[in-house]
């Protein structure tokens, strides 16, 4: 199976609020991250996870998907 990204996503992928909420929570994640690490010393997993979670979230968005672009072609 090969990846496909949806048409003219250089172009939409700022304007998408969607990315842009994913992108400020991995950011809210990173100051998160490192205000927990060097207050305890102690790596924060969920925080790390969500934060991954978060930039996947914002990667997925320009995947194509055939289910939701029927009438469209890639």
């Amino acid at each position: 199976m090969r990846l496909k990204l949806i048409p003219n996503w250089k172009k939409d992928f700022p304007k998408l609020y969607s990315v842009r909420f994913a992108l400020a929570a991995a950011a809210a994640c990173a100051v998160d991250i490192a205000i927990t690490a060097f207050l305890s010393g102690k790596p924060p997993v969920l925080s790390s996870l969500a934060g991954i979670s978060s930039l996947a979230a914002a990667f997925g968005r320009i995947i194509y998907q055939p289910e939701v672009h029927q009438d469209e072609k890639p």
